[in-house]
C-alpha cells in the first residue's frame, strides 16, 4: 500500500498549536513567527465562519503572491459548495497563470456542468494552463452522471509482486464509527455513504474507502456507469489531527459487461489500473500498479455484489522499482 505514498508531503506544525486569529494575522499582514504560505495551509485546515470569505481575498486579489492565490483555490476546491465553487468562478477570469492553473482544478474537483463549457475553453491554451485545464475537465466529467468523457485508455502494463518478492499485506476490515466519521469529513466536496465503506491498513498508514452515495444505489450496475464511484481518505500522519481526500476511484464500462477501473491521487494522477467484469449480480475485478520509475508494486483483487465490497487479497510490495537517474532524465 505504500505505493501510494509520498506525493504529499506532511506539515511538521500542527494546526491546532495556533488560534484561527494568529493564522489569519500571520497570512494577511505577516511577517511573524510563520511565513504567509504556512500560515496559509495552516488556516486553510481550521474550520471557521469568515474561511471563504479570506480565501475569496487572496484568490481575487491580482496584486497577491501567486502561490498564495492559489493555494486559496485549493482550499476552496476541497471546501466546495455554492459559496466555494461562486469565489471560484470569479477566478477564471484572472490573467495569472499559476493561480488560473489552480483554479481549473479546484472547479474540476467542486464545479457543475455549467463549468464544462469553460475548462473545455481553456484547453485550447497551448500553455501549461491548458494542460492543467484538460485535468480539471477529467476531473469534472468523471464526477458527473452522464458525461462521456472519462478516458482511462489507453492501456499501460501494470505491476504486481512477483513471487519471490518481500511483500506486506494490506489489512481491510470494517473502519470505527470515529474513523468513519472522520473520513467524510475529510472529503467535504463530495457525498459520500456511510455504507460499504473499507478500511485499509498497510505499512503505517491508515486510509478509508468511502462509495459515492449515488454510486452505491446503482448495486452492481455502478459498474456500468461511467465516472467517479468513491474516494479515499487517509488519517494525517505526522500532525494526527483530521483526514484528507488522498484517492479517487474511476469506472469505465466496456463491452461485454466489462469495465476498467483506476486509482488516482486527487488531482487526477493515476496510480492503480485494471479491470474487470460483471457476472451475473457480482462485479470481478483486479487493480496493479501503473509500471513507471519509482512505482512499487500492488496487486488488489476483490468482488461487489451490490451491496458489500470484498477484498480477497490486497498485498504490497517493500521495494519501489529504480527510479529513472539524472542522465535518463535529460535524455533526448
Amino acid at each position: 500500500m505504500d505505493s501510494m505514498n509520498n506525493e504529499r508531503s506532511y506539515d511538521m506544525i500542527d494546526a491546532d498549536a495556533y488560534s484561527v486569529d494568529e493564522l489569519r494575522e500571520a497570512t494577511f499582514e505577516g511577517p511573524a513567527r510563520l511565513s504567509r504560505p504556512l500560515a496559509l495551509a495552516l488556516l486553510g485546515r481550521k474550520d471557521y465562519p469568515q474561511k471563504v470569505q479570506d480565501l475569496e481575498r487572496l484568490l481575487t486579489n491580482e496584486q497577491e503572491v501567486p502561490r498564495l492565490r492559489a493555494m486559496s483555490a485549493q482550499f476552496l476546491g476541497d471546501m466546495g459548495g455554492p459559496d466555494a465553487t461562486r469565489v471560484l468562478e470569479r477566478g477564471l477570469d484572472t490573467r495569472q497563470g499559476v493561480t488560473l492553473r489552480a483554479v481549473a482544478l479546484a472547479l474540476g474537483k467542486t464545479g457543475s456542468r455549467d463549468h464544462i463549457s469553460r475548462l473545455e475553453s481553456l484547453t485550447q491554451r497551448p500553455d501549461p494552463v491548458g494542460r492543467e485545464a484538460r485535468r480539471a475537465l477529467g476531473l469534472l466529467t468523471d464526477r458527473l452522471p452522464g458525461t462521456e468523457t472519462t478516458r482511462l485508455s489507453p492501456e499501460v502494463s501494470r505491476l504486481s509482486p512477483g513471487q519471490d518478492e518481500r511483500t506486506a499485506e494490506i489489512d481491510v476490515g470494517t473502519p470505527s464509527e470515529e474513523d468513519l466519521a472522520g473520513a467524510i469529513r475529510g472529503v467535504p466536496s463530495r457525498r459520500l455513504s456511510r455504507e460499504g465503506a473499507l478500511s485499509l491498513r498497510c505499512q503505517g498508514r491508515n486510509l478509508v474507502f468511502l462509495f459515492a452515495e449515488d454510486s452505491l444505489r446503482r448495486g452492481v450496475d455502478l459498474f456500468a456507469h461511467q465516472g467517479e464511484i468513491g474516494a479515499v481518505a487517509e488519517r494525517r500522519k505526522v500532525e494526527g489531527t483530521g483526514w484528507e481526500e488522498r484517492y479517487r476511484i474511476i469506472v469505465e464500462p466496456r463491452p461485454n459487461r466489462v469495465f476498467g477501473v483506476a486509482v488516482t491521487t486527487h488531482d487526477a494522477r493515476p496510480l492503480l489500473r485494471g479491470e474487470g467484469q460483471i457476472h451475473g449480480q457480482e462485479a470481478r475485478f483486479r487493480l496493479g500498479s501503473l509500471d513507471a520509475p519509482g512505482a512499487l508494486p500492488v496487486e488488489v483483487r476483490g468482488r461487489f455484489d451490490g451491496q458489500r465490497l470484498t477484498i480477497d487479497e490486497a498485498r504490497s510490495s517493500q521495494r519501489r522499482r529504480p527510479a529513472k537517474t539524472p542522465s535518463q532524465l535529460h535524455r533526448p
